[in-house]
């Protein structure tokens, strides 16, 4: 199972919905992770996996010296269950060719207009992809909702994406919650730290997106 998480703008919980989706993942077989995205100021997986050394349950793989693309999927694909990739928003032609062998590509949004347009931009370009003659499918691809504090607002976006538009949105919304935030600055994630409710919706929700990508 490969999955890539993208999005256009920062902050809207990307890295955070790897870290928590690989943790996840993880207990059905073995996870690793790849750190794709190279712009500046992009939160580093690299920080969190050196965080949560020696507890975390999944690895960052390094490319190794002259290895291709390709090459390096094929060496993962024996080795691991399930490799997600925290992917930057840019999709050229290297990026089209990285998502088509994706089983899953998880777009993760926050609740603001310019994040909707955003994410919005992203599902159309993803549908884009495609070339028969090269055997290229547009990869199965979802969007995420996440950082929801504003129920009638959430329900207004869905409607706006799942129903009016027909994009695939998965069905759970990742509630906001601040304690998680701060969790996410120290490398930890929801499940590192069960202490209250709202922590634990935030728990809840990402194993139930889970179960709607691999059920």
């Amino acid at each position: 199972m490969v999955i890539s998480v993208m999005s256009r703008e920062a902050g809207q919980a990307k890295t955070t919905t790897v870290a928590h989706i690989a943790t996840v993942l993880s207990r059905r077989g073995n996870t690793v992770v790849i750190d794709d995205d190279q712009r500046k100021g992009a939160r580093s997986l690299e920080k969190i996996i050196t965080t949560k050394q020696p507890r975390t349950a999944y690895t960052l793989d390094v490319q190794q010296d002259g290895e291709s693309d390709a090459k390096r999927f094929e060496r993962l694909s024996k080795n691991y269950h399930s490799i997600i990739l925290d992917s930057e928003g840019q999709i050229d032609d290297a990026r089209i060719l990285e998502l088509a062998g994706a089983d899953m590509v998880i777009v993760p949004t926050g609740l603001e207009e310019t994040d909707l347009d955003a994410a919005a931009e992203m599902m159309q370009m993803l549908q884009k992809i495609g070339n028969p003659k090269a055997k290229i499918r547009p990869p199965k691809h979802k969007l995420l909702f996440t950082q929801v504090s504003d129920k009638e607002l959430y329900r207004h976006a869905y409607h706006e994406f799942a129903v009016r538009h027909k994009y695939g949105v998965f069905k759970t919304c990742i509630p906001y919650c601040p304690e998680v935030a701060a969790l996410s600055t120290k490398g930890l994630t929801a499940f590192d730290n069960v202490s209250n409710d709202d922590i634990q919706a935030v728990a809840d929700a990402y194993e139930a997106v889970c179960e709607q990508v691999i059920p």
